[in-house]
């Protein structure tokens, strides 16, 4: 679960495709930080809604390959 509190275009996207489960806004409502934590445990992906409003416009991937071998690890 990678915590943003900002969608850059293509982050959601590469993020899940490098490996993570979610992609939750962290200043948003507590309640829908909690609702993304157990779709998580129960094997859902979940993209709020900054960053799956970006994600059409997605480009090239922003990740470093340093935070894609971090993800690959932890997941």
């Amino acid at each position: 679960m990678i915590l943003t509190t900002f969608g850059r275009p293509g982050r959601p996207r590469r993020a899940m495709e490098a490996g993570a489960a979610a992609f939750p806004v962290k200043d948003g409502p507590a309640r829908e930080l909690a609702a993304a934590i157990r779709g998580v445990r129960a094997g859902e992906r979940v993209i709020g809604p900054g960053p799956a409003a970006a994600t059409p416009s997605a480009g090239p991937n922003p990740l470093s390959p340093g935070e894609r071998d971090v993800l690959a690890v932890t997941s």
